[in-house]
């Protein structure tokens, strides 16, 4: 075993030498001092290993450390002048007690940790503590985000439920657990509609005058609806937000309608503040805003200029055969995927971008400028497509 022996330190404050491994101390003493030590563990009669030699070496750092200590101030005014009791105490292959002490008692444990091996370890970004679940914080935080994304983009409350959804938010965040339909509907989207309601009705409080547009519409399973958006200014910006949706069940008569729209204003106590409200030219919703409102009505812009356009297109009959036309030949190319696919083979042939035709509506009247614009664009690949048809309708000739 090695041993190593410190000494009693006298009271006229001398101090005698540590004697460190002391069968070994003529040899290592004729060496140098910077290199003693290495050069006599490779004259023993054994090969040292790393572990051995890093033993070695915190041994020594820690008792250099303790003579240090000894003279330092704090010992010397001791009243008894003794500092280090002499022990002899046994070499261990452990260094865990020593480390401990120096560790707990005098705060020193790092500096005397083992050499870095010659391979640099990966610095540990994250902690090892694993998260099995998030916080509450930021499941709202991620259910309310779902909510805006819904709303906004006009998704289907059936998205939850799709298999590639699921998919790719567990990617996202393999802890969030995405709410059912039944949720959404139940809890979700009730919650953020009462934090807006809130938010909208606390704005209108503040704001004196206000304009409205409305408007009758009918839904794909053949229901009424009528839809109220409030138009104001609040803090110098602009706002528009849709305050009610509601099924009009009765008869669309001008007083069904006005009781209505009374019932909607009472709820957002609105009613003295509205100076104009806004809808197309039907004769019921005129009533309903004049005779039993009595508020000034504003007909919509959109509107009156269709049915002006509308009005000036059926008095020539040139435009109309012209439209005419031009209808039919859309109308085969939208029936016919046959027809279609010649259309975009001879685009491409000719190195123009495939472009198909365009069906207008009756209600909007630029939608039938924008279906013959679109027939002039592609006018050489559509004749020549219409040219092979077996069925196909008549083209328009040069001056049309």
């Amino acid at each position: 075993m090695l041993q190593f022996q410190t000494s009693k330190v006298v009271s006229d404050g001398q101090r005698s030498k540590v004697n460190i491994f002391q069968q070994f101390s003529k040899k290592s003493n004729k060496t140098k001092k910077s290199d003693g030590k290495r050069k006599y563990l490779r004259k023993t009669s054994f090969r040292p290993n790393r572990f051995f030699y890093t033993v070695v070496t915190q041994k020594l750092i820690i008792l250099k450390f303790l003579q240090n200590m000894s003279k330092s101030r704090k010992f010397a005014n001791d009243p008894d002048n003794q500092l280090i009791q002499t022990t002899e105490n046994t070499f261990s292959p452990s260094t865990s007690a020593i480390s401990s002490n120096l560790s707990s008692e005098h705060l020193i444990s790092s500096q005397f940790s083992e050499p870095p091996s010659k391979r640099p370890r990966q610095l540990k970004l994250f902690g090892s503590t694993k998260v099995n679940e998030l916080s509450d914080s930021e499941i709202k935080a991620i259910d309310k985000s779902l909510i805006k994304m819904i709303v906004a983009d006009y998704q289907p409350l059936s998205l939850v439920e799709n298999v590639g959804f699921i998919e790719y938010t567990k990617k996202l965040q393999p802890l969030y657990s995405i709410p059912s339909r039944k949720v959404l509907t139940s809890k979700l989207l009730p919650q953020e509609y009462n934090v807006i309601l809130l938010k909208i009705k606390f704005i209108l409080l503040n704001v004196n005058d206000l304009s409205i547009t409305t408007d009758i519409w009918t839904s794909d399973s053949n229901k009424s609806y009528i839809t109220v958006t409030c138009h104001f200014i609040f803090d110098d910006q602009l706002y528009s937000p849709v305050i009610a949706t509601k099924e009009v069940s009765d008869r669309h008569t001008g007083q069904n309608i006005a009781v209505t729209l009374t019932n909607i204003f009472n709820d957002w106590n609105i009613a003295n503040k509205i100076i104009t409200e806004v809808s197309d030219n039907g004769s019921n919703i005129k009533n309903a805003i004049n005779e039993h409102l009595l508020k000034h009505h504003h007909p919509c812009v959109a509107h009156t200029l269709n049915l002006s356009i509308n009005e000036a297109i059926n008095g020539n009959s040139d435009i109309n055969q012209i439209l005419k036309k031009c209808r039919t030949i859309v109308g085969h190319f939208k029936h016919s995927s046959n027809a279609t696919e010649k259309l975009k083979d001879f685009q491409l042939q000719m190195n123009l971008p495939p472009l198909k035709v365009k069906q207008n509506v009756p209600t909007r009247w630029n939608s039938s400028f924008i279906m013959m614009e679109r027939l002039v664009n592609i006018k050489t690949p559509l004749s020549a497509t219409m040219s092979i048809l077996p069925r196909a309708p008549n083209y328009l000739n040069a001056s049309e």
